[in-house]
């Protein structure tokens, strides 16, 4: 890129990246010697916080209310860079499947908030996660967890016992 620089030999350049990350910039006057580089920092826009994904880990786990499923709710911005230090708000459709944090988590460096679900209910329940904007706009999303019988541990019973014919 050449830039003329003003009568006091300054040049100004604006940079802009869609693409969260530090990056090193160089300049050379007309001896082509490189200055010493400076880093510049790009971030990830909060304003167009989205859901892009929730990841079930262990879908149809067994419900013994020991046995927990993984979710993985990923966060990223309208260029699809991972937004960190977002707060994720998980759901789920029954008080039966016990989420653990309960509430609101964090997202890390992967973009990701995690959290963990456990139940004895066997059933198929349908996970909310939510992320607000900076605008007061929400972006959600929608997944299902299904958790299964216990069969090793199951009993059979029959009532009445008897049946006279």
């Amino acid at each position: 890129i050449m830039v003329n620089g003003d009568k006091e030999g300054k040049a100004e350049l604006k940079v802009v990246s869609v693409t969260a990350g530090t990056y090193e910039i160089t300049a050379s006057a007309g001896n082509d010697q490189p200055s010493n580089a400076q880093s510049v920092t790009f971030v990830a826009d909060k304003t167009t916080a989205t859901i892009s994904s929730i990841e079930v880990i262990g879908n149809r786990a067994v419900a013994d209310g020991k046995t927990k499923q993984t979710y993985k709710v990923t966060v990223t911005d309208a260029n699809n860079n991972l937004l960190k230090d977002s707060d994720v708000t998980l759901t789920a459709s029954s008080e039966n499947l016990v989420l653990d944090p309960k509430g609101t988590a964090k997202t890390n460096e992967q973009g990701q908030a995690v959290f963990t679900g456990s139940t004895t209910i066997a059933a198929t329940y349908t996970l909310t996660a939510k992320v607000e904007q900076a605008n007061g706009q929400v972006s959600t999303k929608t997944a299902e967890s299904k958790f299964v019988a216990d069969d090793k541990n199951a009993v059979l019973a029959a009532s009445p016992e008897r049946v006279d014919s």
